[in-house]
């Protein structure tokens, strides 16, 4: 997750100003934990609290980073588990792609 995130952020603020916005989901850490994590490597970014795991659950996380893409309707439209080389290469594709439509 944390190899992830710094590609991803770079992404998702170079495409801010179309609309694109990112969220972390975090499960089952202490806010504590988050805060120090986001204030050491100096990350703002909103985080949402998955404290018991039934946000991973109701979308089939098995592992993290788990990517999520979702358009203006609402509708999952890419989902990717892990992190590989490239990733955020292929995110600012898939983006770039549905800000087109």
């Amino acid at each position: 997750c944390l190899m992830a995130l710094p590609g991803v952020l770079e992404v998702t603020t170079e495409l801010a100003d179309r609309g694109v916005e990112f969220w972390a989901v975090n499960q089952r850490d202490k806010v504590d934990k988050i805060n120090a994590l986001l204030a050491e490597k100096g990350w703002k970014l909103p985080v949402a609290l998955d404290t018991d795991g039934s946000a991973g659950n109701a979308f089939g996380v098995q592992g993290i980073p788990h990517t999520v893409v979702i358009d203006k309707k609402g509708v999952v439209r890419h989902v990717h588990s892990g992190f590989f080389p490239g990733m955020e290469k292929q995110l600012k594709s898939e983006l770039e792609a549905l800000l087109a439509e």
